[in-house]
């Protein structure tokens, strides 16, 4: 677990104890955490409980017209699945 911690750290270039603390390996909700990085690409967390099972949720994720950072992400996805099929 700690060599896999180290390695993700290395490659963020931050530390990433605290994350994996609380998202990985705790039982944190995630709902708060996922929503603002959501919010960053202009969309939207949407969670309703599922009456016939609890404690499960459904989700849906939804797109908030046009935003700047979603487009970047969006491009840069697609440059590394262009430089995945070169390989």
């Amino acid at each position: 677990h700690d060599d896999y911690v180290a390695a993700a750290e290395e490659t963020a270039g931050r530390p990433l104890r605290d994350y994996f603390d609380e998202c990985i390996t705790g039982t944190a909700p995630l709902q708060h955490r996922l929503a603002r990085a959501l919010a960053y690409v202009g969309c939207t967390l949407h969670t309703e409980p599922v009456a016939e099972r609890p404690g499960c949720l459904t989700v849906c994720i939804t797109a908030d017209g046009e935003n700047t950072n979603r487009r970047k992400w969006l491009s840069l996805r697609s440059e590394v699945r262009t430089q995945r099929s070169e390989l």
